[in-house]
Protein backbone atom coordinates (compact mmCIF):
# COMPACT_ATOMS: atom_id res chain seq x y z
CA UNK A 1 0.00 0.00 0.00
CA UNK A 2 1.12 3.43 -1.01
CA UNK A 3 0.91 6.38 0.87
CA UNK A 4 -1.01 8.63 -2.23
CA UNK A 5 -0.46 12.16 -0.74
CA UNK A 6 1.84 14.04 1.34
CA UNK A 7 -1.78 14.32 3.26
CA UNK A 8 -2.86 11.78 4.33
CA UNK A 9 -4.60 10.42 7.06
CA UNK A 10 -3.06 9.28 10.21
CA UNK A 11 -4.97 5.77 9.80
CA UNK A 12 -3.34 5.50 5.70
CA UNK A 13 -0.04 6.15 7.23
CA UNK A 14 -0.65 3.41 10.45
CA UNK A 15 -2.66 1.03 7.83
CA UNK A 16 0.45 1.63 5.38
CA UNK A 17 3.36 0.82 8.00
CA UNK A 18 1.16 -2.00 9.10
CA UNK A 19 1.41 -3.67 5.96
CA UNK A 20 5.12 -2.79 5.02
CA UNK A 21 6.34 -4.06 8.27
CA UNK A 22 4.37 -7.30 7.74
CA UNK A 23 2.82 -7.27 11.55
CA UNK A 24 -1.26 -7.14 10.24
CA UNK A 25 -1.90 -10.38 11.96
CA UNK A 26 0.10 -9.06 15.58
CA UNK A 27 -1.64 -6.14 16.13
CA UNK A 28 -5.52 -5.37 16.54
CA UNK A 29 -7.89 -4.66 13.72
CA UNK A 30 -8.90 -1.09 14.75
CA UNK A 31 -5.59 -0.29 13.16
CA UNK A 32 -6.00 -1.91 9.68
CA UNK A 33 -9.46 -1.13 9.50
CA UNK A 34 -10.54 1.09 6.43
CA UNK A 35 -11.48 4.86 7.34
CA UNK A 36 -15.63 4.08 7.02
CA UNK A 37 -15.31 0.85 9.16
CA UNK A 38 -17.73 2.34 11.66
CA UNK A 39 -17.69 -1.12 13.71
CA UNK A 40 -14.58 -2.90 14.21
CA UNK A 41 -14.24 -6.12 15.00
CA UNK A 42 -11.09 -7.79 16.09
CA UNK A 43 -12.25 -11.53 15.86
CA UNK A 44 -8.56 -13.30 16.72
CA UNK A 45 -8.41 -10.87 19.37
CA UNK A 46 -12.39 -10.91 20.28
CA UNK A 47 -12.23 -7.22 21.14
CA UNK A 48 -15.03 -4.44 19.43
CA UNK A 49 -14.79 -0.63 18.53
CA UNK A 50 -17.39 1.66 17.69
CA UNK A 51 -16.06 5.10 15.92
CA UNK A 52 -12.54 3.76 17.73
CA UNK A 53 -13.69 3.74 20.60
CA UNK A 54 -13.16 0.25 22.23
CA UNK A 55 -16.08 -1.54 24.17
CA UNK A 56 -14.99 -3.16 26.61
CA UNK A 57 -18.27 -4.03 28.49
CA UNK A 58 -18.57 -6.25 25.47
CA UNK A 59 -16.14 -9.71 26.90
CA UNK A 60 -14.92 -12.10 24.77
CA UNK A 61 -16.47 -15.08 23.98
CA UNK A 62 -20.29 -14.05 25.37
CA UNK A 63 -23.25 -13.87 24.02
CA UNK A 64 -22.78 -9.89 23.64
CA UNK A 65 -19.55 -10.16 21.27
CA UNK A 66 -21.03 -12.98 19.42
CA UNK A 67 -23.89 -11.10 18.59
CA UNK A 68 -22.08 -8.03 17.47
CA UNK A 69 -19.57 -10.16 15.09
CA UNK A 70 -22.79 -12.52 13.53
CA UNK A 71 -24.23 -8.93 12.43
CA UNK A 72 -20.94 -7.90 11.44
CA UNK A 73 -20.03 -10.11 9.17
CA UNK A 74 -24.04 -10.74 8.15
CA UNK A 75 -24.47 -8.24 4.58
CA UNK A 76 -28.29 -7.16 5.64
CA UNK A 77 -30.90 -8.61 8.04
CA UNK A 78 -30.18 -11.61 10.38
CA UNK A 79 -33.56 -13.27 11.58
CA UNK A 80 -33.76 -13.67 15.11
CA UNK A 81 -34.01 -17.69 15.43
CA UNK A 82 -30.99 -17.53 13.17
CA UNK A 83 -28.98 -15.28 15.78
CA UNK A 84 -30.44 -16.90 19.09
CA UNK A 85 -29.47 -20.49 17.36
CA UNK A 86 -25.69 -19.26 17.11
CA UNK A 87 -25.75 -17.36 20.55
CA UNK A 88 -27.52 -21.02 22.48
CA UNK A 89 -28.00 -23.71 20.61
CA UNK A 90 -29.31 -25.73 22.91
CA UNK A 91 -32.13 -22.76 24.35
CA UNK A 92 -35.74 -23.51 23.78
CA UNK A 93 -36.50 -19.90 24.99
CA UNK A 94 -37.14 -18.63 20.95
CA UNK A 95 -35.08 -15.81 20.45
CA UNK A 96 -34.67 -14.53 23.85
CA UNK A 97 -31.08 -14.66 23.85
CA UNK A 98 -30.72 -12.33 20.69
CA UNK A 99 -33.10 -10.20 22.55
CA UNK A 100 -30.84 -10.25 25.95
CA UNK A 101 -27.71 -9.80 23.77
CA UNK A 102 -28.94 -6.66 22.23
CA UNK A 103 -29.96 -5.03 25.38
CA UNK A 104 -26.88 -5.84 26.58
CA UNK A 105 -24.71 -4.61 24.04
CA UNK A 106 -26.62 -1.35 23.56
CA UNK A 107 -25.66 -0.69 27.04
CA UNK A 108 -22.01 -1.57 27.24
CA UNK A 109 -21.81 0.91 23.70
CA UNK A 110 -23.16 3.90 26.02
CA UNK A 111 -21.18 3.11 29.29
CA UNK A 112 -18.15 3.06 26.41
CA UNK A 113 -19.07 6.08 24.74
CA UNK A 114 -20.25 8.58 28.55
CA UNK A 115 -16.34 7.08 29.64
CA UNK A 116 -14.97 8.95 26.91
CA UNK A 117 -17.59 11.64 27.13
CA UNK A 118 -18.94 11.11 24.21
CA UNK A 119 -22.92 9.56 23.65
CA UNK A 120 -24.26 7.21 21.09
CA UNK A 121 -27.86 7.53 20.60
CA UNK A 122 -28.37 5.56 17.52
CA UNK A 123 -29.04 2.12 17.63
CA UNK A 124 -26.23 0.59 15.86
CA UNK A 125 -28.37 -2.89 15.67
CA UNK A 126 -32.02 -2.15 14.27
CA UNK A 127 -34.48 -4.33 13.38
CA UNK A 128 -33.90 -5.60 9.66
CA UNK A 129 -38.19 -6.45 8.83
CA UNK A 130 -40.05 -8.40 11.03
CA UNK A 131 -38.05 -11.22 13.29
CA UNK A 132 -34.46 -9.67 12.00
CA UNK A 133 -32.23 -7.56 13.12
CA UNK A 134 -29.24 -5.87 11.01
CA UNK A 135 -26.20 -4.24 11.11
CA UNK A 136 -26.74 -0.33 10.60
CA UNK A 137 -22.60 0.60 11.11
CA UNK A 138 -20.05 0.07 8.32
CA UNK A 139 -18.35 -2.64 9.73
CA UNK A 140 -15.09 -4.00 9.73
CA UNK A 141 -14.22 -7.79 10.88
CA UNK A 142 -10.26 -9.33 11.06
Amino acid sequence: MLIETALSTKGEVVRAAILACGIAENVPAIYSAPEEAKLVVDSKQKRIWIEGVEITGIQPDTHGYFFVEALARHPGPLSLEELSKKLSQGRQDGDLSARQAKTHVRKMIAEAMAAVGRSFDEDPFPTGGRGCYRCALPPYVQ
